[in-house]
């Protein structure tokens, strides 16, 4: 009788518990980085070459003159003519706009005698200006203008055995056009718009971007600290201005932050276009990880819990708990219900671990996985058994370890998305990763966080609706 009510008394359902480890509190994990964005802002040649069409006159050059020795011995005539310019071709290479026009002069002379005319006499060359840019500290667009030309044959008339030619006159009037062509370019130049561009990309580029929208939700948010001003570069087709426009990058956690306060646009600085540099957390959420681990714990207590000495012990478990606690290490709650012969013990045991990787790696480890405190009695003993059997800390162990190399690529997926064609105000973003690193997990109250640095090159086109 007395063995009976000793059994009994062993098979009570009292609930057992080991100390519960404190919590680690939340903390923040994200230091601000500094990015790079490069902003081309685009102006299509034909459009450049149109308004100096517009721009720049016809006739580059007129005379209507009397002379006075026009033929020996001192015979006066009248000179009459023009230089006119044919169609401007614009092309480019590579720092350097390069426009060209044929130039066409037609000359005569008449009234030699009061009535005697020559057959009018034509002239050929051929000018080129080569314009580079510059921008001034209040992002207005200064042309560089070099002007050159070739004569296949000098504006002139021949009167009698001597030709008289009319270059020198026509090369001052050349002279003047580099500066007519300097007028005139300011005007097209702008409509690169690099001052109004670079005030919108900038007002605009103080925002937050969505990276994952859900599990957790992730937000970049941009504070732009200063942009360089590039070589304007020329293709085919159209000049580009690049720019540099280089931010802070803060990740958030959670709902979107607030945009930062918008500052006036700085003078143009100098900086090396190094990049798009952005760094992620990849975040196991503690409740995700609990489900996981749930079902892992189902799965090798449907196989049976072998213990040492005890063998196949009959158990079950409730929804572990895990957290983040002191030590950089994950308390983990594991609620117990377990059956050895005629021993029932139920409660919650605690656990904490070490949680390892390598850096560059996915792949997590879980070392050091210690009960906390101790538990008197045959029910208690049993469930530390339990709790402390292979079963049960390879299912700990594999679940906590898999589920980081899931998450990362599941999420960095999510970013390039999101990166990719991505609206900003008038501007379209593509970032593309091309290289990401990541360091070590660290357990917080947050969640257990995982860094990683991802670089690349991202382009702003201008883009309005």
């Amino acid at each position: 009788m007395r063995w009976l009510l000793l059994l009994l008394l062993l098979a009570g359902c009292g609930k057992l518990e080991t100390p519960a480890p404190p919590r680690a509190p939340a903390e923040p994990v994200l230091a601000p980085q500094v990015s790079r964005v490069a902003l081309d802002i685009e102006a299509p040649l034909p459009e450049i070459r149109a308004a100096l069409e517009a721009a720049v006159p016809r006739t580059v050059f007129s005379i209507d003159e009397v002379r006075d020795a026009c033929v020996p011995p001192g015979l006066k005539c009248q000179i009459v003519g023009d230089v006119v310019r044919g169609p401007i071709r614009v092309t480019g290479r590579g720092n350097r706009l390069t426009l060209s026009m044929p130039l066409s002069g037609q000359v005569k002379a008449r009234k030699i005698l009061g009535v005697i005319a020559t057959p009018r006499a034509t002239g050929r060359a051929t000018v080129t200006a080569t314009v580079g840019l510059k921008i001034q500290r209040d992002w207005k667009p200064v042309p560089d203008v070099k002007l050159a030309w070739r004569w296949q044959e000098p504006p002139g008339v021949k009167i009698g055995p001597r030709r008289f030619t009319f270059q020198h006159q026509v090369d001052a009037e050349l002279a003047k056009l580099a500066a007519r062509i300097e007028a005139a370019l300011p005007a097209q130049l702008e409509k690169l718009r690099p001052r109004a561009a670079m005030a919108d990309g900038w007002a605009r580029a103080h925002s937050s971007i969505l990276l994952n929208r859900a599990n957790p939700e992730v937000w970049m948010r941009l504070t732009p600290r200063a942009v360089a001003v590039g070589d304007i570069r020329v293709g085919t087709e159209k000049a580009v201005l690049p720019l540099v426009i280089e931010a802070e990058t803060e990740t958030f956690v959670g709902s979107r932050p607030p945009d930062p306060p918008v500052g006036p646009p700085p003078p143009p600085a100098k900086l090396a276009a190094d990049g798009f540099r952005l760094v992620i957390p990849v975040v196991a959420d503690w409740a995700v990880l609990e489900e996981v681990l749930e079902k892992a714990l189902k799965k090798a207590a449907e196989r049976g819990i072998t213990v040492p000495v005890l063998g196949t012990v009959d158990a079950s478990f409730g929804r572990p708990t895990l957290y983040a606690t002191s030590g950089g290490r994950v308390a983990v709650g594991l609620p117990l219900d377990a059956r050895a012969g005629p021993v029932r013990a139920r409660g919650l045991v605690w656990l904490t671990a070490e949680v390892w990787n390598a850096p560059d790696t996915q792949t997590l480890e879980i070392r050091n996985l210690e009960v906390t405190g101790d538990l008197a009695g045959a029910q208690g003993r049993l469930l530390l058994a339990v709790a402390k059997a292979d079963p049960v800390r390879e299912a700990i162990a594999a679940e906590l370890g898999q589920n980081f190399t899931r998450d990362f690529a599941t999420l960095m997926a999510k970013i390039d998305r999101a990166l990719t064609g991505k609206r900003i105000g008038a501007f379209l973003l593509d970032a593309q990763i091309t290289e990401t690193r990541n360091g070590v997990v660290r357990p917080l109250g947050q969640g257990a966080f995982l860094l990683v640095e991802a670089r690349g090159n991202a382009r702003l086109a201008w883009a309005p609706d």
